[in-house]
């Protein structure tokens, strides 16, 4: 019986090679082409809240700073107009300050200091494929909101 163990034994540990082996070679690491770190910053002493709900959602106290991290395929050439902002996913956000004041942003490149247009953002250069993306809130979006329905 010890023989039939250890011929058993050796099959099986010559699978999990064999298995390790094919595994190891057969996946191949995929890095991310795009690196796009976006830092929003609410340079007012008011609370900011997103109504529109999306993925990338988040609150901001007055004179805090929040960090979205994204990750894109890129295309040949990699410059600042070929990215999106974390909000891509919709055409319109609206921005409540306070909880009593709203501010709705668009897309459209006639949208004055909107956060879904990626030209309202202050860029710094990383590396080849990184960018840093800056917005900031300012009391001019404070001012230009209205009473919210």
């Amino acid at each position: 019986m010890p023989m039939e163990w250890k011929t058993t034994w050796m099959r099986f540990l010559m699978l999990g090679i064999f298995s390790l082996f094919l595994i190891g070679f057969s996946c191949k690491k995929i890095e991310p082409d795009m690196d796009g770190e976006y830092v929003y910053i609410n340079s007012t002493n008011h609370t900011i809240s997103f109504l529109t709900p999306h993925v990338n959602s988040f609150k901001l106290l007055g004179l805090q700073t929040h960090l979205i991290k994204l990750y894109e395929i890129a295309r040949k050439k990699t410059r600042p107009e070929t990215y999106g902002t974390p909000f891509n996913n919709t055409d319109s956000e609206v921005i409540q300050f306070d909880g009593n004041k709203c501010l709705t942003m668009t897309s459209s490149n006639s949208s004055e200091n909107s956060l879904l247009n990626i030209s309202n953002y202050s860029v710094e250069k990383i590396d080849n494929r990184t960018y840093k993306f800056t917005y900031t809130f300012t009391e001019a979006d404070y001012n230009r909101a209205t009473t919210c329905p």
